[in-house]
């Protein structure tokens, strides 16, 4: 779950930044911070104390962070409360962050494929370009070159951004290793919370959004079960049909939990950011 809604969480401050009154250029650089270069700690401080944190990394702080998250989906999810060790909890962790960089490695293997692949066309593409003499062909080859080059760089900005972010996995990793073995030394419980009644925009708004992905999800995977047996046109309609019902199902999740916006610092804007997200998930819906 606290995956889930720290990815919940960067999706959040990409609505937040889109709402910002500020210049393109100025947007597509926070963007970029937000999807390639911050920290999962980063995120969590972004979110609740709407500032970048001096640190990058802070495991203290983090923890408390996403034990607030409790709070969240409780409220949210609606998520029977319960008593959890410290060393149950932080074992948890420590097997999601080893998921998420087995993840990250399968994408970076994937990126280092894609590289060798587009360098080994722009060679061939090249080759092609020396030894034509139509100008109108030559041209066609030099924006296949550039298309080529634009998307080489692209996967190298995201296999660098994959790189530090398993890097940061590493780290909490081993300092969460340390904190198990003093918890399991004293076996601490964190115990029941109350639930928040002034809850940070973002952070009400990646629960939200997490619910509806849950919900999502759950959904569309029946699709794989239904649509078996099917071939060509007749399994992508059937495909396409229970991706509209998953995406009507998380716009109804949204909307039901809209009314939790009253215990956000700024209900009117947590509204006008869950609006936003509605809208961007209505256009993926195929009429």
């Amino acid at each position: 779950m606290d995956n889930l809604f720290t990815f919940s969480c960067r999706e959040a401050l990409l609505l937040m930044i889109k709402d910002m009154n500020v210049s393109k250029s100025d947007k597509l650089k926070m963007f970029n911070f937000v999807v390639n270069e911050a920290t999962d700690y980063q995120i969590l401080h972004m979110v609740y104390e709407d500032c970048l944190p001096e640190k990058k990394n802070d495991i203290i702080l983090e923890n408390a962070y996403l034990k607030k998250s409790i709070l969240v989906l409780e409220n949210t999810f609606l998520l029977e409360k319960r008593n959890t060790s410290a060393s149950e909890y932080l074992k948890n962790s420590i097997d999601k962050l080893k998921e998420l960089s087995h993840n990250i490695m399968n994408e970076l293997r994937y990126s280092s494929d894609e590289i060798l692949r587009l360098n080994a066309k722009a060679d061939e593409v090249s080759k092609k370009l020396k030894g034509e003499s139509n100008p109108g062909v030559k041209e066609r080859y030099k924006k296949e070159l550039d298309r080529l080059t634009d998307l080489t760089i692209d996967y190298i900005a995201r296999k660098e951004g994959l790189l530090a972010r398993n890097r940061d996995i590493s780290e909490k990793m081993f300092e969460l290793g340390q904190e198990l073995d003093n918890a399991k030394k004293y076996d601490i419980s964190y115990g029941r919370y109350k639930i928040a009644t002034n809850v940070a925009i973002g952070a009400l708004v990646a629960g939200i959004i997490a619910l509806s992905w849950k919900i999502y999800k759950n959904r569309f995977s029946k699709a794989a079960r239904a649509c078996k047996g099917l071939k060509g046109w007749k399994k992508d309609e059937c495909m396409e049909k229970f991706k509209n019902d998953a995406l009507k199902a998380r716009i109804a999740a949204i909307k039901s939990q809209m009314s939790k916006c009253s215990k956000s610092s700024n209900p009117e804007k947590c509204k006008r950011l869950l609006n936003a997200k509605i809208s961007k998930l209505e256009a993926k819906i195929k009429k």
